[in-house]
């Protein structure tokens, strides 16, 4: 990655919300055969939804959690002890590493390292969506997958606003929402082969949101299955 790019990258992640929350509607929605697997949680934040998939992954599998804030990870890896389901010996099963979603190899991911990529709708929020979704694949098993939980997508006809260049509605996923037809064409285009939906629902911006965000009746939140 050029320098310049990378340096706008990290400024760009150093100025999202840094109360552990970006604007929008995040929610757990978990695969059900996590069992002794390798998952990786992109913008884990301060860790939850990374606790979370441990109790899945149990004691064969492991999960890495990468999120570019380092105090995120700090918190994360402070609080894991009382937060994991085996307390003391928390580290054979999970680990929180700095790293932005553009460049994994920045946490010492490896190719085809892990069977899951995890990721909720804070995938809006990424500084380059394409090079995001080209770095899970290519941290992905042959048959590995990425998983999308209850992403916020924008209806295809529905007029793109753009992205949010600062103050509070700077990472709002709403605002950097594309249509699911979009996001299917880049992870083809970066190498996966399969973009399925396993759920959808209209979802409509209330409070913060709706007032940052034009055409609150236009979106809709989807789980998607994403196949190497």
């Amino acid at each position: 990655m050029h320098a310049e790019v990378r340096d706008c990258m990290q400024s760009y992640y150093r100025a999202l919300p840094r109360d552990g929350r970006l604007p929008g509607h995040c929610s757990m929605d978990i695969p059900d055969d996590l069992l002794g697997k390798r998952v990786i949680d992109v913008l884990c934040r301060k860790g939850r939804g990374a606790y979370q998939l441990s109790d899945f992954t149990g004691d064969k599998g492991f999960v890495l959690g990468v999120d570019p804030d380092a105090s995120f990870v700090d918190a994360a890896s402070g609080c894991a002890a009382d937060n994991h389901w085996s307390g003391a010996q928390w580290q054979r099963y999970l680990r929180f590493e700095v790293g932005c979603p553009e460049d994994l190899s920045e946490a010492g991911v490896r190719d085809g390292s892990f069977d899951v990529a995890y990721v909720n709708s804070v995938i809006n929020c990424v500084f380059d969506l394409a090079l995001a979704l080209a770095e899970c694949a290519r941290c992905l098993t042959p048959d590995g997958y990425l998983w999308v939980a209850q992403g916020v997508f924008r209806n295809a006809d529905a007029p793109s606003v753009g992205a949010a260049a600062s103050g509070s509605v700077l990472g709002n996923v709403f605002l950097r929402a594309v249509s699911l037809e979009q996001f299917e064409g880049l992870c083809l285009r970066v190498g996966f082969r399969s973009v399925e939906v396993l759920s959808r629902a209209v979802i409509v911006p209330d409070g913060d949101d709706a007032r940052e965000t034009c055409g609150a009746s236009e979106y809709f939140q989807a789980t998607v299955r994403v196949r190497r």
